[in-house]
């Protein structure tokens, strides 16, 4: 099955699946108003950690500890990476992307480092379970998957608790 997990309420698709509300879709939005309120730093942080605390919900679900990463693509130098690295510590976050590469293996810890970059649009990969139980996807328009068997509801209530939304594909 594959899980779609997003900030998007699905009340307000239309027919063919689009969202009908005017939202932010991507980092680069910071500074832009939608729907008379301007997208703040501190709004997109907050969006960006229910991302990072349902990855770690998924994991939980499977008893993951570790994760491949698959389909890497560098888009930039650190040097580059480090303006939009806000929040991040340099030397964790430089660390790990220097290493990163296709087929490495991450702990929890990494893996949400590199979910990050990704969802700042610095770098783009996919992370699969080491026992092949979940894969996670990340989307254009701030869009996230889980491909596995079965997310537990529990696992989906506490993602659905976190403020996201969480649609069966």
């Amino acid at each position: 099955m594959k899980y779609r997990i997003t900030k998007y309420n699905s009340q307000y698709r239309v027919e063919n699946g689009a969202y009908s509300v005017d939202d932010w879709t991507s980092v680069g939005e910071i500074g832009k108003e939608f729907n008379g309120t301007k997208l703040s730093l501190e709004m997109y942080l907050r969006v960006e950690k229910k991302y990072l605390d349902s990855i770690s919900i998924i994991f939980k679900n499977f008893n993951s500890k570790n994760i491949i990463v698959k389909k890497m693509e560098k888009y930039f130098s650190f040097e580059e990476i480090k303006k939009k690295t806000f929040d991040m510590p340099y030397s964790k976050t430089e660390k790990i992307f220097k290493k990163a590469k296709n087929e490495m293996i991450l702990d929890l810890d990494e893996a949400l480092i590199l979910a990050t970059l990704v969802l700042r649009e610095l770098i783009w990969c996919e992370f699969t379970d080491i026992n092949n139980k979940f894969k996670i996807q990340f989307g254009y328009d701030y869009y996230m998957y889980c491909v596995c068997d079965n997310l537990k509801k529990n696992s989906i209530k506490k993602i659905e608790e976190l403020g996201l939304f969480v649609d069966i594909m």
